[in-house]
């Protein structure tokens, strides 16, 4: 069983401000592990909308596939790491914080 949405939008957000933290070299690692929460993240809220639609999930769903379309834009950068992007992500998934449920899935 998944964990519950808002604890995976939790733990992709520490390992945002994580890789927020790193100098460029160490940063790709970072990324990647955060690319991979937020995936999860994705995958658990797709797998709900799928058994209940809901409109604060759909909200929760866009808000994470934008920070997913961010950091996958800094881990494959055409000019150097942006961390801006990061900033970016982190606002995303802070927005879909608001709208991920607590529990575990029905």
């Amino acid at each position: 069983m998944s964990a519950p949405p808002q604890d995976l939008c939790r733990e992709a957000l520490q390992l945002l401000e994580k890789a927020l933290g790193k100098p460029p070299p160490e940063l790709s690692a970072e990324v990647d592990v955060a690319e991979q929460k937020i995936a999860q993240l994705r995958d658990e809220l797709i797998d709900r909308l799928r058994a209940a639609p809901d409109q604060a999930l759909r909200a929760a769903l866009d808000n994470v596939n934008a920070a997913l379309s961010l950091v996958v834009g800094v881990e494959y950068p055409v000019g150097g790491v942006q961390r801006d992007m990061l900033k970016q992500a982190r606002t995303a998934l802070e927005a879909a914080q608001q709208h991920c449920p607590t529990g575990a899935a029905p």
